[in-house]
């Protein structure tokens, strides 16, 4: 056993600790700032919409509003009869469901085409 590594890692797990506590602060902050953003966009699209306004100044800057349509599905059955008849897998996302996949392989399941790769985690227990 190398002496050096050993004695080096108490602190390496220190600071990756002290760093992902620093980084998970800074996390949840990030995440207040995000709530609080998209509750005040919420407010100003509602306003915007109110009065048919499209852009409107104020001293920081002017804020501009565009309309767009964005696809929602309402019948997957048709959807995918569609996607098969028409060769349109294009419309999908090409992504694996994890859970989808892992529950096959714990019944023994194989899947065509799926390989699996090492995921390493560490998870941390405050002392």
């Amino acid at each position: 056993m190398d002496i050096t590594i050993s004695s080096l890692l108490p602190d390496l797990i220190d600071n990756y600790i002290a760093t992902r506590d620093r980084r998970l602060a800074l996390d949840k902050q990030a995440n207040d700032l995000k709530e609080q953003e998209e509750d005040l966009k919420k407010i100003i699209v509602s306003k915007f919409r109110e009065g048919f306004i499209t852009a409107q100044g104020a001293k920081n800057g002017i804020v501009k509003m565009k309309r767009s349509l964005e696809p929602v599905a309402t019948d997957w059955s048709l959807i995918y009869d569609y996607i098969q008849d028409h060769d349109a897998f294009d419309l999908l996302h090409k992504r694996l469901t994890t859970t989808a996949v892992k529950a096959r392989w714990d019944d023994g399941v194989s899947i065509p085409g799926v390989d699996s790769t090492e995921i390493f985690t560490l998870s941390v227990s405050k002392s």
